[in-house]
């Protein structure tokens, strides 16, 4: 299956856009984050600190960690570094209990722009994403039109989503259908 989406990636309204964030890869790290030695390898490995509070994300020089769970932690960083990545951790970490798993090729990354967008996701999704209360630094794992995708804002009316990538084309019918009445 290619990389990018087979169906229109890029979409332009008068009221937001869509563009997929395909040079970006997502590694999906589960491991005890009690174990200040694993925590400064990840560190050393990622250039991202993981060691980090629920339902919050780390941006750093285009690199995110995305907290997902206690012991889980999504890391995305750009295509051409995670195989070096995998590696490192692998050389780091051997002999420690860990999981690194690519999910790239299952999920597509999003990128949703516009004075409008967050109206137009609230339109399905029960967490409140006004600005006010949801920003950037923090993320979400939460169901649009029962569509299960994590989010997690960049800055205002600038939001990423990232949904399995066979969900991807229902969730991008469903926001130009939630956009209609936006303009």
């Amino acid at each position: 299956m290619s990389d990018n989406i087979a169906y229109s990636p890029k979409i332009n309204t008068s009221v937001f856009s869509i563009t997929e964030e395909s040079n970006l890869a997502q590694l999906n790290i589960r491991f005890d984050v009690s174990d200040a030695a694993i925590l400064s390898s990840m560190k050393s490995v990622l250039g991202l600190n993981l060691e980090m509070v629920p339902n919050t994300m780390v941006n750093d020089n285009g690199k995110f960690a995305l907290w997902l769970g206690p012991d889980e932690r999504l890391v995305i960083l750009p295509k051409d570094q995670l195989i070096t990545a995998g590696m490192n951790l692998e050389r780091e970490l051997q002999g420690i209990h860990y999981s690194a798993v690519d999910l790239s090729s299952g999920q597509v990354i999003l990128n949703l722009k516009g004075e409008e967008v967050l109206n137009i996701l609230s339109k399905g999704c029960s967490v409140d994403l006004h600005q006010k209360y949801f920003k950037a630094g923090q993320c979400v794992q939460t169901s649009i039109d029962k569509i299960n995708v994590i989010c997690f804002p960049l800055e205002n009316n600038h939001i990423r989503v990232i949904v399995r990538r066979s969900y991807s084309q229902a969730l991008i019918e469903w926001l130009k259908d939630a956009s209609i009445e936006f303009g």
